[in-house]
């Protein structure tokens, strides 16, 4: 009923006017200073640009234009990015920078909004090579907004409107964030030909920079994110004003940044250094340079770094040096980088030299009276050393020439002998095995083992040998890790003389069950490169080691190792002293 009511006394308002005023028209302004945007306009490189989505929330007022328009092909359009936006005069002529995620920054200055709120012009890409034109003129494009000029609402003016009461634009100050930085922001310059980084508000037009903070002889000049500048001549602490005008003369609050100019490098001088020097005795030496220079000492073809203090003054300690003569050559870098002259000076050190005590400082003689008041006041001042007291800072002195480990040279060993090495072959012990077992042969090429440098894969596996039963042909049953073989029922003793020459020499094959059983045995590699035959056995079992000699021998020894020295209750029981046995 409220709406209803509400309609009905509009209605009857405009029924009024009609019947007293005989058909006057009646002007129409804008309810606000704060319209919503909405349409699309058009670019024929990258389509149709959407300017009143629903999350976009395009806004503009007397100053600013806000919120985002969306581009199927190259994404969203920030109209109001940092370090850009686009700003409105209050007049419909916007200008600045949008930023577009597919193709950089877009320049609206030339685009405007009439009085009946429809936007015309174009944009044009900022960055190289984009091309890109963004038209709001064209046949079908229809961006428009219920945002008004100030001179189309009537009385010239947007206080009357309902902005919040602001004051007109000609009237508003800029807008912040406000900074200036000098080198982006560095302590020190070398130059005085500095370069300025400017940031400020969307409504700033132009700006104004000095050298001094009254702005004597400053110009205005086009709002600029980068700057080239010169400083005031001189070394020293530097400082660059700034002040951000709008188009209509608004200027904002002065803003500054300061830097350090230092164009002349840091003199070093040795004020403390004897002629000669005793060999038991450290090499003392000092002097003076710019506060907190960094030092470089070059002694024969030997080098040293360090800081002179707060005040300037260095002092150092070389230690005892040989018998001879040295010479110094010493040089200092201040904070802002620059490099004084070098310094030289030479000493020696000689047998019979009389060591004196270093003058670390001159030492005048007071007057009775002020050296019993200097007395009295010590006291009062614990911290303060006596120069007699002060200790020379010690310094490590490294060669000039880096060692031949850090260069970037390999020469540690010689290059013929490291390639000898890596293509050496495999040791005997373990050709043996690939020569007198096929099977392991074929495993090794299969794997690519075939040189000294290839041992290192067979530390981690564990290869099972073909038993004896299987090398000479004698069984044809599957043969599974950690179990038996099938028992063929013919001994060592009772093989044909064929068979017997098909057992591989110089590998040691397990029976057992009266030399009706073959035993597994597993092959590895130990971090020596030696191989081991590792065969495991039932406890309390009797076991037949079989090996076959290539040349007549008086006997075979061979040894094996138990895991533990203390038996278990069920193993049977054998003499330490019995670990050597002989194979039969």
């Amino acid at each position: 009923m409220a709406k209803t009511f509400v309609l009905s006394l509009a209605i009857f308002a405009g029924l009024f006017g009609l019947a007293c005023f005989g058909f006057l028209p009646i002007a129409a302004f804008a309810a606000t200073n704060d319209g919503t945007v909405s349409g699309y306009a058009w670019s024929p490189q990258i389509g149709w640009v959407n300017f009143g989505t629903t999350n976009g929330s395009i806004r503009i007022t007397d100053l600013v234009v806000t919120g985002y328009a969306w581009n199927e092909n190259k994404g969203r359009v920030n109209l109001s990015p940092t370090n850009g936006g686009v700003a409105n005069n209050a007049e419909g002529a916007l200008s600045g920078y949008a930023w577009c995620e597919g193709t950089g920054w877009l320049n609206f200055t030339g685009v405007t909004v009439n009085s009946s709120g429809v936007f015309s012009g174009s944009t044009t890409a900022m960055a190289n090579g984009n091309n890109i034109t963004i038209n709001f003129s064209c046949a079908k494009c229809n961006v428009s907004t219920d945002w008004r000029p100030v001179s189309a609402r009537g009385g010239g003016s947007s206080s009357g409107g309902g902005g919040g009461g602001l004051p007109p634009a000609s009237e508003q100050k800029p807008l912040p964030p406000f900074s200036i930085l000098i080198n982006n922001g560095s302590n020190y310059a070398r130059d005085k030909n500095v370069t300025l980084s400017l940031q400020a508000g969307t409504n700033v037009a132009k700006m104004a920079i000095s050298n001094s903070p009254d702005f004597e002889v400053a110009e205005r000049e086009d709002y600029k994110m980068s700057r080239d500048w010169t400083l005031s001549d001189g070394d020293g602490q530097k400082t660059v004003y700034v002040k951000f005008y709008t188009q209509y003369g608004q200027a904002s609050d002065a803003y500054s940044d300061s830097i350090i100019l230092d164009s002349v490098g840091p003199e070093i001088k040795i004020t403390n250094i004897k002629e000669k020097y005793n060999p038991d005795e450290e090499v003392v030496v000092g002097g003076t340079t710019e506060p907190k220079a960094h030092i470089t000492l070059f002694i024969n073809d030997n080098f040293s770094m360090f800081d002179a203090d707060e005040g300037g003054n260095w002092l150092i300690t070389l230690g005892k040096m040989a018998q001879g003569k040295h010479h110094l050559e010493i040089s200092a870098k201040d904070l802002a980088q620059n490099t004084g002259k070098t310094e030289t000076a030479d000493f020696s050190v000689e047998q019979g030299v009389v060591s004196t005590p270093f003058p670390l400082k001159q030492v005048s003689v007071l007057p009775p009276l002020l050296q019993k008041i200097r007395e009295q006041l010590n006291p009062l001042f614990p911290s303060v050393k006596k120069p007699e007291e002060i200790q020379p800072a010690k310094v490590v002195v490294l060669a000039k020439t880096p060692p031949v480990a850090l260069s970037k040279r390999w020469n540690q060993l010689p290059i013929s002998e490291i390639r000898n090495f890596a293509l050496a072959p495999l040791p005997q012990d373990i050709q043996l095995i690939a020569q007198q077992l096929p099977e392991v042969k074929k495993t090794f090429a299969q794997v690519g083992i075939s040189k000294i440098t290839d041992v290192s894969k067979l530390k981690s596996a564990n290869l099972k040998l073909p038993t004896l039963s299987e090398e000479i042909g004698l069984s044809s049953a599957e043969v599974q890790p950690g179990k038996f073989t099938v028992p063929k029922g013919i001994p060592i003793a009772q093989l044909t003389s064929t068979a017997k020459v098909k057992i591989p020499a110089g590998m040691v094959f397990a029976k057992g069950s009266g030399g009706l059983v073959d035993f597994n045995v597993s092959l590895s590699v130990n971090d020596k490169g030696k191989t081991i035959q590792t065969i495991e056995t039932l406890a309390g079992a009797k076991m037949q080691l079989v090996v076959k000699v290539d040349k007549p021998v008086k006997s075979v020894k061979g040894y094996i190792i138990f895991k533990s020295k203390k038996p278990q209750q069920t193993s049977f029981r054998v003499p330490l002293n019995y670990l050597t046995i002989l194979l039969q």
